[in-house]
């Protein structure tokens, strides 16, 4: 089988309906598409072009915690004080390689939620995630 490319992943998108402007939630595996030319960076790729400058993407990040131990919201990897509860932590989520491209791209927002974080990128981004912290039951 060839390597999928993005135009072929953008017209298979926009053939499911996605359409410039969409904002999209996207669970992934990228080992169920098979060989990709270009890798991860192609897909998200792919999907932009699908859903254009005016749409936003949001992907989990889960983790086990990135404060620390379930009681400690304090730790230096993430500051929540922002008045919007956006995340500044950097450390990687544990839902696969797509959504690590996704957090890492320029323009990248983090919901502030001790181990549920998502990422946004696109021009809802700040709307969908901000105020995601809950403090949980202990």
């Amino acid at each position: 089988m060839p390597p999928l490319t993005r135009p072929q992943i953008t017209n298979q998108l926009r053939e499911l309906g996605l359409a410039p402007g969409n904002v999209v939630m996207m669970h992934s595996s990228l080992s169920a598409l098979g060989p990709v030319e270009g890798g991860p960076e192609t897909v998200i790729d792919g999907l932009f072009d699908a859903i254009g400058p005016d749409g936003t993407l949001v992907v989990p990040v889960f983790r086990d915690s990135v404060w620390g131990d379930r009681t400690n919201f304090g730790n230096s990897d993430c500051d929540c004080s922002s008045p919007d509860g956006l995340c500044t932590s950097q450390q990687p989520g544990f839902q696969g390689v797509l959504t690590e491209c996704v957090r890492k791209r320029p323009g990248s927002l983090r919901s502030c939620h001790k181990t549920h974080s998502w990422v946004a990128v696109g021009p809802a981004s700040r709307q969908l995630l901000s105020g995601h912290r809950q403090t949980p039951a202990i």
